[in-house]
C-alpha cells in the first residue's frame, strides 16, 4: 500500500470546502494550514523521504541520497488550496512552508 493517501485531485475541494476533520479558525496562519494539509495527505516517513523539487541541496554532501520530489500535481493543488484560503501568500511562500515541514519531518525521523 502506498504511504501517501490517495487524493484523486481533490485536495482543494476537500480541504478548503469542508473536509470532515479540517475546521479552521479565523486566526489560522498559512504555515499551520499547510502543516495540517501535509499531515492529512502524507505520513511522516513519506514527508521525510521527499523534497519539494527533488533536486539535491547544495548543503548536502556527495554521499547523501537524493530525495524524491513531491508529485507536481500535489504541489500545484496544495499551492492552490493555500492561495484560496490565504489570497495574500505567494507560490514561493507556500513552497517555503512545505520545504520547512519536509525538513522537520526528516529531522524527527532520524
Amino acid at each position: 500500500m502506498d504511504e501517501k493517501m490517495n487524493n484523486n485531485g481533490k485536495i482543494v475541494n476537500f480541504f478548503v470546502n469542508g473536509g470532515p476533520t479540517f475546521n479552521y479558525s479565523p486566526g489560522e496562519t498559512p504555515p499551520k494550514f499547510i502543516n495540517d494539509l501535509l499531515h492529512g495527505l502524507y505520513t511522516r516517513q513519506y514527508m521525510a523521504s521527499h523534497s519539494v523539487t527533488g533536486q539535491t541541496s547544495s548543503k548536502e554532501g556527495q554521499d547523501k541520497e537524493k530525495k524524491t520530489g513531491l508529485p507536481k500535481q500535489d504541489l500545484a493543488e496544495i499551492t492552490n488550496a493555500a492561495k484560496h484560503k490565504f489570497p495574500h501568500i505567494t507560490d514561493t511562500n507556500v513552497k517555503a512552508f512545505i520545504c520547512q515541514k519536509l525538513n522537520n519531518s526528516a529531522k524527527l525521523n532520524k
